[in-house]
């Protein structure tokens, strides 16, 4: 944790932050990206996110894969300029951004819809298909390690349907009953009244 805090206060400054407000910046100030988004940031970001997890430190990883997402799509604008030109250089952004959500987490509808509500703020055609597109292509690419989620707090015990299901039985009846007993209150009532 002292390195962490050192690093991120000192020598590595520039790659402090989840990558998030980074990529949303680039965004909304497309002249920040080159600066926001180039190798060196990113990859003292990932080192810095490696150092926190190393130290148990309890990181959420949408931020790294937008960020990474996003690093690499401003690399690639700026290698082909020509590639997703029927976006803008924002909004081609803004889609491989979500695609690093959609492979992060093997959701290629959640990359979609982050890309909607968080990044864009809007829901147009123009960008969803582009965007349904390319995080189908990253969720796809991200099944190859052999494990499409990560594994984590999966309990080995059997179900416990049956066990529910013995409970369904009184738990329904014993609702319904209050449920008929309530009603025959309030009919009374309402003929008192």
């Amino acid at each position: 944790m002292p390195l962490l805090l050192t690093l991120q206060a000192g020598a590595w400054a520039d790659g402090a932050g989840s990558g998030i407000p980074q990529t949303m910046a680039s965004l909304e100030h497309g002249e920040r990206a080159t600066s926001l988004l180039a190798p060196r940031p990113t990859l003292r970001r990932l080192g810095l996110w490696s150092i926190a997890a190393l130290a148990l430190l309890p990181l959420g990883r949408e931020g790294p894969v937008v960020q990474v997402g996003a690093a690499v799509a401003q690399a690639l604008q700026r290698r082909w300029p020509r590639l997703l030109r029927v976006l803008s250089p924002s909004d081609g952004l803004a889609v491989v951004a979500a695609a690093g959500v959609a492979a992060g987490f093997n959701t290629p509808l959640m990359g979609v819809i982050f890309l909607a509500e968080e990044l864009t703020q809007r829901f147009t055609a123009g960008l969803i298909w582009p965007g349904l597109l390319v995080c189908a292509i990253a969720a796809g690419l991200s099944n190859l390690g052999g494990q499409p989620e990560f594994a984590l707090g999966i309990l080995r015990v059997g179900p416990l349907e049956p066990l529910q299901l013995l409970w369904a039985l009184p738990v329904g009846l014993g609702a319904g009953l209050m449920g008929a007993l309530l009603g025959q209150g309030v009919g009374q009532q309402l003929q008192l009244g």
